[in-house]
């Protein structure tokens, strides 16, 4: 058998650390009534108030002032600019009412959408025509009914968006399997179609519709009007190429964005997607022009995704150009589920992503949920790195469904809750689920702006450069590493390498470089940047990958090596790192049996940190000051000891306390 290599480097980290400070809440609201109430919808209004929407159960209890009307109601409530309830109305039929979508108009008033099975009967002026029908009602500013609309086929039709078009009129957004009956003048191609009907100012006519699918299941759950007056659909789709589908389905589902003219008519047609299922719940045209897509994930790397899930599924996000092609894609999550549910461009010229999640922290979620689901919302930079992140809830189910910058600068975020007053939730429950309203404050200003973040291959190693707009009381940097199989490996310090040394305070641009040459060939390596300001706080900035093709640079050593330990002492943990290269894997072998274990001064064992088979590449493992058992040691020397086939290695550590 071969001797294994190890390359070994232990690394103190005393700081603080912290990601770039998201938001604070700033005031939050539990609305609803005895029974389920399911917030879909939320907006700001033009008097920086917000307009609530969604499909409610409850009869007139808790905040709820009206009656139920059918099985389930159209309810629209009003906020002040401080989340205090001015008006409300409840509007239904005498069955189902669904409600999806809702956006003030430009006469004050208020545009909504969703699907009914409710006849004409109470709020509702005309019979559905099949199982669930496109259903429209036109609100005026103080919330009365001025007019409805009923559209459909002799099955199911579900609008799930609608919006006002620069022409007065309005765009419905939906799904459908009906065919050419009713209001709908064309066939169903698959099981589900997308379909889209253009209506006039007041309602009533419908200008054009157009029916868009493939052989198999399309869902669309986002449409906007686009800058040349056109429209920009997204969903999800099934289909392979067939009817209006040009590109085939990398997996189960693929996301499915399309383009039309101001007309209706199709103009072109892109899908994204891995190996399973990608499901696309939200698209917004982005200030180049091109277009930010948002949903989740359970893809590994794959067709266009590419990067693995951390969990069973993550949050997806592509960005395309103004004609459809693909720029970049960024796969958010942690080791559980996490659902994508709506993308905003913000002014910055980030994004702002939100939805739900029931991950621990772990992976790029920073923070542990409080109940089963918790609102999870995540701001990236303008290249799709992690700004910040932030996890909202109580002790039980917390879903988020939309939000929307504001006009200061933070946040108003609306989704349903049956979480009692404990996590981040102040306020009782009313029923099983309540609508839950929250406003967060604008982001906090980094200490570091940086211009710049580049990493990249080059035939010294891999090569990160940034460069800094300004900075505060900057002490200085921190370069960290990570891949799919390690966690994240500090490899370089202000502290021990004065090219990272910090400029104190300043308003010039300033230039940094570092060469990583500890990597291996044919291996995807993940980089994240730090500063370190005079208190100590570590804030993370923006993450970077790069593909090493060939590492000719890298550290070779031809012998069993531990380079010394750096830094020692540490105080209170410190995290071991050692490189296994592919040339001395046992021949016919895959793996290399590695052993480490921590002892005392004495030789008694404290603690065994590693002992199995471990494939080639970096590995990390952390010991905080505990033993077996799980219990803090008290401060002295101890012993690493490093053990690879017939080879050991000892080195000296000093823990503080």
């Amino acid at each position: 058998m071969k001797n294994i290599t190890l390359t070994v480097q232990i690394i103190l980290s005393l700081s603080y650390i912290a990601f770039a400070q998201a938001p604070n809440i700033d005031w939050q609201n539990t609305i609803g009534g005895s029974e389920n109430d399911f917030l879909h919808s939320i907006q700001q209004t033009a008097d920086d108030g917000y307009i609530l929407g969604g499909t409610s159960e409850s009869p007139n209890d808790g905040e709820k002032t009206d009656d139920s009307i059918g099985e389930d109601d159209y309810w629209v409530i009003k906020l002040n600019s401080n989340g205090e309830i001015q008006w409300q109305n409840t509007i239904g039929g005498s069955e189902d009412d669904n409600f999806r979508s809702i956006q003030q108009t430009k006469d004050g008033g208020y545009i909504m959408g969703g699907y009914s099975e409710s006849p004409a009967d109470n709020d509702k002026s005309e019979d559905s025509q099949g199982y669930n029908d496109y259903w429209v009602v036109k609100l005026d500013e103080n919330g009365d009914y001025v007019w409805d609309k009923t559209i459909g086929g002799s099955e199911e039709d579900r609008l799930e968006i609608i919006q006002q078009t620069a022409d007065g009129g309005y765009i419905l957004g939906g799904y459908s399997d009906s065919d050419a009956d009713g209001d709908k003048d064309d066939d169903h191609k698959g099981s589900y179609d997308y379909w889209i009907v253009k209506l006039s100012s007041n309602g009533q006519k419908i200008e054009w519709q157009n029916t868009i699918g493939g052989g198999s299941t399309d869902r669309l759950h986002s449409i906007q009007q686009t800058a040349d007056k056109g429209f920009i659909l997204g969903g999800y789709s099934a289909s392979d190429i067939s009817d209006d589908k040009s590109e085939a389905n990398q997996g189960s589902y693929d996301y499915w964005v399309v383009k039309l003219d101001e007309n209706g008519d199709y103009v072109w047609d892109k899908t994204f997607g891995g190996s399973d299922s990608d499901k696309l719940r939200s698209i917004q045209q982005t200030d180049d022009l091109g277009y930010i897509l948002g949903g989740y994930s359970y893809s590994d790397k794959s067709g266009d995704k590419t990067d693995d899930s951390w969990g069973e599924n993550d949050y997806w996000v592509v960005k395309i150009d103004k004609d459809g092609d693909y720029e970049w894609d960024k796969t958010i999550g942690g080791s559980d589920k996490d659902y994508l549910y709506s993308i905003q461009q913000t002014k910055d010229g980030g994004y702002i992503l939100g939805g739900y999640s029931e991950s621990p922290d772990d992976g790029d979620k920073t923070e542990a949920n409080q109940g089963w689901y918790d609102y999870w919302v995540v701001k990236l930079y303008p290249d799709g790195s992690i700004y910040w992140d932030k996890t909202i809830g109580g002790s039980r189910d917390d879903e988020l469904y939309l939000f929307q910058q504001t006009t200061d600068g933070g946040y108003i975020l609306g989704g349903s809750s049956d979480s009692p007053d404990d996590g981040n939730k102040t306020e009782v429950r009313q029923g099983e689920f309540d609508y839950w309203v929250m406003k967060l404050t604008p982001d906090v200003a980094l200490p570091v702006e940086l211009s710049s973040f580049t990493v990249t291959g080059s035939d010294q190693g891999v090569v990160s450069n940034w460069t800094t707009e300004s900075e505060i009381e900057n002490l200085g940097f921190l370069l960290d590493r990570r891949t799919k199989d390690t966690d994240w490996i500090e490899i370089a310090s202000y502290k021990t390498n004065d090219n990272l040394l910090g400029q104190g305070t300043t308003s010039s641009y300033t230039d940094y470089e570092y060469i990583d040459k500890f990597v291996q060939p044919n291996s995807t390596y993940e980089y994240r940047l730090a500063d370190v300001d005079y208190n100590g706080i570590v804030t993370y900035h923006a993450t970077r990958s790069v593909t090493v093709e060939n590492a000719s640079f890298a550290l070779k050593v031809g012998k069993f090596t531990v380079l010394p330990s750096y830094p020692n002492p540490f105080n209170p943990s410190t995290t071991i790192r050692y490189n296994i290269p592919n040339n001395v894997i046992a021949s016919g072998a895959k793996q290399s049996h590695v052993y480490i274990a921590i002892y005392n001064i004495s030789g008694k064992l404290v603690t065994t940190l590693v002992n199995k088979e471990q494939s080639a590449g970096w590995h990390a493992i952390n010991w905080n000051g505990t033993n077996n058992l799980g219990e803090q040691v008290p401060a002295g020397i101890y012993l690493s000891k490093i053990t690879s086939g017939s080879k050991v290695q000892t080195t000296k550590l000093m823990l503080l306390r």
